[in-house]
């Protein structure tokens, strides 16, 4: 197990990628929330959009 954790590279985005790929969960988000649930749903959408590509982005080891 711990031969396989050393393995593992983090780091490969840049700040600026980081700060787009928030912006654009926001926004997908918040356009997904919009169509399902109108103004309340863009409310969630642009919320939960940037905690789950943040939790994605830290599993992958983008940072």
């Amino acid at each position: 197990m711990d031969s396989e954790l050393t393995d593992v590279v983090g780091g490969r985005n840049t700040w600026q990628q980081n700060v787009s790929g928030v912006a654009g969960a926001a926004a997908g988000g918040a356009a997904l929330g919009a169509v399902v649930g109108g103004p309340a749903g863009a409310f969630l959408g642009a919320h939960y959009g940037p905690i789950l590509w943040t939790a994605v982005t830290g599993f992958t080891g983008g940072f």
